[in-house]
């Protein structure tokens, strides 16, 4: 299950009298199992100067600089001394339906009481919990409309319903759901650890083009005739629309034995030649999984350019010269990529102060 935390590792406040509004600097970590990204805000009126910060040089890699009132945003790269208009207009791709609800727990989440939001999406198998705060931080949510990020935190984030004025989230958990479908190009591997071995052993998984369940067992002839049952949760399990395929083997000698009838409760077997011998058999029955009986995958992941498409999808936000774009046209994924306008550093750069806003 994999799981991402989204958490304000500091606030530095400084709330304006009158209209009440958060302004000061915010440390955001987002933390995976392989990775944590940091990312500064820095908010002053209706301007919020964004710095993300380098995993291993510790240095501002790039920043975004948006106006809340006009939701313009500027990006501008240090490394490629570059920087620009960013427009992100194509709407976000969301398979299903997410749905939104409010918790009935609280949590303090550095000295601040949040509330809970959930919001799901069965299809996608994603579930996202949300602690926000609220009163004061009015440059949030719209700064994170404006953005149109597509990531599952920003999008997710943008399908709460009736969120308070001032909302933000101060912590976020992403799970995934137990009942979700898992896709992989490669093999399925267990690792399992035995007494007496310093090494673990790995066991693998066998795969199918279809989803099948297994049942197997052992069968004892009786005067050349056997029935087997299979067993209910078996029988619950497999397609009423497709046959079981079954598999006898039979252990000793015999006139050799086949499958006399088969039906959704079990099996008959049968010595070949009317005969009358007492041996045993194994046995191996697959059937379809109920439900699954036309299980597809959809064509955008068995594309052979699938894995290079999204691996150019996940690319430095502040080089979008990098990037691939993904967004969905109502019938197909798709990769077109946007122009961007870019112009070098020079005249028209935001000035210090527009690009550092002080508490």
């Amino acid at each position: 299950m994999n799981k991402i935390k989204l958490l304000v590792a500091s606030l530095t406040l400084s709330v304006m009298a009158i209209a009440q509004s958060y302004e000061g600097s915010i440390e955001f970590k987002m933390e995976t199992a392989k990775d944590t990204t940091t990312n500064i805000y820095y908010v002053k009126g209706n301007t919020v100067k964004l710095d993300q910060i380098g995993r291993k040089s510790g240095k501002v890699e790039g920043s975004f600089i948006f106006d809340i009132g006009t939701n313009e945003i500027k990006y501008v790269n240090p490394v490629r001394k570059m920087w620009g208009e960013h427009k992100s207009e194509t709407a976000p791709m969301i398979k299903g339906t997410c749905v939104s609800s409010k918790g009935t727990n609280t949590k303090m989440v550095q000295g601040q009481k949040c509330t809970e939001y959930i919001v799901k999406n069965t299809e996608e198998n994603t579930v996202i919990t949300y602690w926000i705060i609220s009163g004061k931080y009015d440059f949030f949510a719209p700064m994170v409309k404006a953005w149109n990020r597509k990531d599952k935190q920003s999008v997710y984030f943008n399908q709460i319903k009736d969120l308070p004025k001032g909302s933000m989230p101060l912590l976020s958990e992403e799970k995934s759901i137990s009942d979700g479908k898992t896709i992989s190009n490669n093999i399925y591997a267990q690792l399992t650890s035995v007494q007496n071995s310093d090494k673990r052993i790995a066991t693998y998984a066998t795969t199918s083009t279809e989803v099948d369940v297994y049942s197997k067992g052992k069968g004892v002839l009786k005067n050349g005739k056997a029935i087997i049952q299979f067993s209910d949760d078996f029988k619950k399990l497999i397609s009423l629309e497709k046959d079981v395929i079954i598999t006898i083997t039979p252990v000793g000698r015999s006139n050799g034995i086949f499958l006399a009838n088969v039906t959704r409760d079990g099996f008959e077997v049968e010595e070949n030649a009317s005969g009358t011998s007492n041996i045993s058999f194994n046995w191996i029955a697959i059937g379809n999984k109920k439900g699954y009986e036309d299980t597809k995958i959809s064509e955008e992941i068995l594309d052979k350019n699938y894995d290079v498409n999204m691996n150019s999808v996940m690319h430095n936000e502040n080089d979008p010269s990098s990037s691939l774009p993904i967004w969905w046209d109502g019938t197909k994924v798709r990769h077109d990529k946007p122009l961007i306008e870019r112009k070098e550093i020079g005249a028209g750069l935001p000035t210090n102060r527009e690009q550092n806003p002080k508490k």
